[in-house]
């Protein structure tokens, strides 16, 4: 029996093309659970699925040109699914973070500048109050009869 000696490139060919469901994801910019959703709705996508093994009906490798031809023709992902905030690459937006200035606590920042209502911890009640123009809540004696 002669031997059978693999294609110069055919490793980077496969490792380029080959991919999971997760790397659908980061190639189309959105989460694993909108492609996992694209498999259920579009008989036509799952189709392409490849089984690992008979042991595993759940593992699943795709052969990229075919993936992305289907998805193009699916008309996915669609633009607004990518630019809503909820993708792989950016979540909701971060909120700016500071420094409480009376208690040190880190606490996120309001649309107003100051810092968001919060207890403070419990080795720092004295400090806080509840007085106008204050935000932590807690106990103190200023400004009270």
């Amino acid at each position: 029996m002669a031997d059978f000696l693999v294609p110069p490139g055919t490793n980077e060919l496969i490792s380029q093309h080959l991919v999971t469901s997760a790397e659908i994801a980061r190639r189309t910019g959105v989460g694993r659970a909108a492609v996992a959703n694209w498999l259920h709705r579009h008989p036509k996508l799952a189709a392409l699925a490849i089984p690992l093994s008979t042991d595993s009906p759940r593992s699943f490798v795709f052969w990229w040109p075919q993936v992305e031809e289907c998805l193009a023709e699916l008309g996915l992902p669609r633009e607004e699914a990518k630019s809503n905030g909820w993708t792989s690459k950016a979540r909701r937006p971060v909120r700016p973070r500071m420094a409480c200035p009376v208690c040190s606590r880190d606490v996120q920042k309001r649309g107003d500048g100051m810092p968001r209502t919060h207890r403070p911890r419990s080795d720092q009640q004295g400090l806080t109050c509840e007085c106008p123009g204050r935000h932590c809540r807690g106990g103190c004696n200023e400004g009270r009869a």
